[in-house]
């Protein structure tokens, strides 16, 4: 929520695009309800029931989504995000991803900034990237 409300507030009514998961947390759509008066929520579904999501991670070793490190799996939705924005004529994504998470964000931030063009020509922005927990947190009370 909070890099929705920043990029509505910075870019305007921008499109925000979620991809569903299999494992989707209660409370998303209260999040794109919030947000519906302000800008176009598009909600892009699931390609795997939660049965079968975790079907294929059995298949492939893996105990669960986050343990897909480079592979197809991981890329899958990115590639689900990149194919909306390109049938939609954006080149840019606006994420909510910050540094301290997880090791490989720490890596990217460190070598391309929360800004870069990745080679593919899509521009990819992380504002929070260097934002603590306790900042999104002071965000929140701060802008309600």
């Amino acid at each position: 929520p909070v890099c929705c409300d920043l990029a509505l507030r910075v870019l305007g009514p921008v499109p925000l695009v979620h991809l569903a998961s299999a494992y989707e947390l209660p409370g998303g759509e209260a999040v794109a309800k919030h947000f519906a008066a302000r800008a176009t929520v598009v909600v892009l579904p699931s390609g795997r029931s939660l049965e079968d999501t975790i079907a294929w991670l059995h298949e492939i070793g893996l105990g669960y989504q986050r343990t897909i490190k480079r592979g197809a799996g991981g890329h899958r939705k990115a590639d689900a995000m990149i194919e909306w924005g390109e049938e939609h004529g954006y080149r840019a994504q606006v994420l909510g991803l910050r540094s301290e998470e997880a090791a490989h964000r720490r890596r990217r931030t460190a070598a391309c900034g929360p800004v870069y063009t990745r080679r593919d020509g899509w521009t990819i922005c992380t504002p929070i990237a260097h934002w603590t927990i306790d900042d999104v947190w002071a965000y929140h009370v701060a802008h309600e």
